[in-house]
């Protein structure tokens, strides 16, 4: 550790030459169209030993992370940053326990989504295009989070070679949740590696050469609607209601009746009864540092012609007390959207497992973690129809569960099947669409769609937790589940 004089001679020495301790990067040169986060890349190099503390502030929530500081070896991380914040974007630092010293880092602009340029054979070929960004490959993000902001990229074959671990997961994230890719002039080996990591069946990712229009091919790109996945309020419909908060208050307001009825039959007045029935209640709120009531969800999207699948999933905690408490959430590890909530601290790292939430809780109090991701999938069940006749069949080599079947406007429960089983519609066996997911489901699919919706088994994390898995087909008429 530096002595605090070692401390104050860097920074001095620093200052006089002009130099920062930390050199920092917004995403896109700060353009941010959603209330999503956006990234922060973080580079520092100093002569001592240090440990360097680092906070990014907003509204409610602050991003605080530490970096390990070797004399003479550069350090860089990468900040989730929530754009919800307009305008200038500022942090603190303290080396080794020292006072904080505040650095401007730049503006975040509000603006539509935008087509991002990337290496020097996209941007030789494209020339001018209008809304458009150009950006080197080794600045790109390595937040797939950050990649919100983007209509559509391009670039060219050669420029994944120059991206480190972390922008290649973001930009194939980016892929597996049906972005706009435009590929110029890939080898084979890249075409493969990204359409194989394309969702939406492969509409949003395409390939060109620089001969050919490549304005134009972004545009085409651009044109094509993408089905977003379902948002937080959709999602939320999925948790469990929030009857437990109301019979919360009920067990205060019974415990306040009864102690203002106990107190009534002492020799004193209803007044002074009243008020000390409502300080016990309030001194019980005050103290009381019970758990939480914690729910998840996650909602998947793949076509039969995918090898992944998409989702979007909320996380919730709710307070059963207060007092001060650390969360290690599910969906702080995968791609995070959202957060929301008061009085909280995201401790981030560069290892998904080592994040975490410091939460100054009050009672009643609610955070919730939004986030997208896509993960590979394996196509268990098959439906398949000549128009008439609907027939589901278990492709893989284990049980499928029970699941169901959406099809001209009606759901079908699916019993288990094991491997090699087919199933058949029965139309005296339409499931009305009373629960959540199964009206979800309706929502989600044309009627003239054929649907499949199981559920995906969930590591155990405590509370109430779902997932599931919609796959639509995309060649309903083959004859896949055919003998």
């Amino acid at each position: 550790m530096a002595s605090p004089f070692s401390v104050v001679a860097l920074l001095a020495l620093m200052s006089l030459q002009g130099e920062r301790l930390i050199q920092t990067d917004l995403a896109w040169d700060g353009a941010v169209s959603t209330a999503a986060f956006t990234e922060l890349a973080l580079h520092a190099t100093t002569s001592l030993d240090a440990n360097v503390a680092v906070e990014l502030a907003g509204p409610a929530i602050v991003i605080a992370t530490n970096l390990e500081l070797k004399s003479g070896e550069p350090v860089a991380t990468r900040l989730p940053v929530l754009s919800g914040i307009v305008g200038d974007v500022a942090l603190r630092y303290s080396i080794d326990g020292a006072p904080w010293h505040e650095l401007d880092v730049g503006r975040l602009e509000h603006g539509p989504r935008r087509i991002v340029l990337v290496g020097e054979s996209a941007i030789n070929a494209l020339g001018d295009v209008p809304g458009s960004i150009v950006v080197a490959a080794n600045k790109l993000p390595g937040l797939s989070s950050a990649y919100t902001h983007v209509a559509a990229l391009a670039l060219s074959g050669d420029a994944l070679a120059r991206l480190d671990d972390g922008q290649l997961r973001a930009f194939l994230e980016f892929v597996g949740l049906c972005g706009r890719v435009l590929l110029i002039e890939p080898s084979p080996q890249v075409q493969q590696l990204v359409s194989q990591r394309a969702a939406c069946g492969g509409r949003y990712f395409a390939t060109t050469n620089v001969t050919a229009d490549i304005a134009a091919a972004l545009e085409v790109l651009t044109q094509q609607r993408i089905d977003r996945l379902p948002d937080e309020q959709a999602l939320g419909r999925l948790l469990e209601s929030r009857g437990a908060d109301v019979r919360l208050i009920a067990f205060y307001l019974g415990g306040f009746l009864l102690i203002f009825a106990v107190l009534t039959v002492l020799p004193r007045s209803r007044g002074i009864a009243l008020a000390f029935s409502v300080l016990l209640t309030l001194f019980a709120g005050l103290f009381w540092t019970a758990g939480n009531r914690h729910t998840f969800v996650a909602w998947a999207e793949t076509t039969t012609a995918d090898n992944v699948a998409r989702y979007a999933s909320l996380e919730r905690t709710s307070a059963t007390g207060r007092g001060e408490q650390e969360l290690q959430l599910r969906n702080l590890a995968p791609s995070l959207m959202h957060l929301t909530g008061d009085s909280l601290v995201l401790n981030w790292s560069e290892h998904a497992s080592e994040r975490y939430l410091d939460w100054s809780v009050s009672l009643l109090q609610e955070m919730q973690a939004f986030s997208m991701g896509s993960f590979p999938v394996e196509q268990r069940l098959r439906a398949s129809t000549d128009g008439t006749e609907v027939i589901v069949c278990n492709q893989s080599d284990g049980h499928a569960p029970p699941a169901y079947l959406r099809w001209l406007g009606s759901n079908y429960t699916i019993p288990a099947l094991a491997p090699g089983e087919r199933w058949t519609i029965d139309e005296s066996k339409i499931t009305i669409e009373t629960s959540a997911h199964l009206k979800l489901l309706a929502s989600r699919t044309a009627y003239h769609e054929l649907a499949l919706l199981r559920p995906l088994e969930v590591p155990a994390n405590g509370g109430d937790q779902s997932a599931w898995l919609m796959t639509t087909e995309t060649d309903a008429g083959a004859s896949t589940c055919r003998a």
